[in-house]
């Protein structure tokens, strides 16, 4: 199995902020069986965990362009 994957939020996994539902199922499936998913995006920390809660995902977030890198499950920075 993939041990990790990272997707870019706006425009690649979200088209008009919105992430499919196919992709909100297959993301769970994966974390559920030991993924790590990871999301990259210049968005603030905050704003990328509203939209996480939101579908109810969880994983790592790099935000800030790659400054600050958070896990969402605890809020720790890493």
């Amino acid at each position: 199995m993939i041990k990790a994957v990272i997707f870019d939020f706006d425009g690649t996994l979200a088209e008009k902020a919105q992430i499919p539902e196919q992709s909100v199922k297959a993301i769970k499936k994966y974390v559920d069986k030991g993924g790590k998913f990871i999301i990259c995006t210049g968005r603030m920390y905050q704003s990328i965990k509203n939209r996480m809660d939101e579908y109810g995902l969880k994983g790592i977030v790099a935000c800030h362009q790659g400054a600050h890198i958070v896990d969402s499950d605890t809020g720790n920075t890493i």
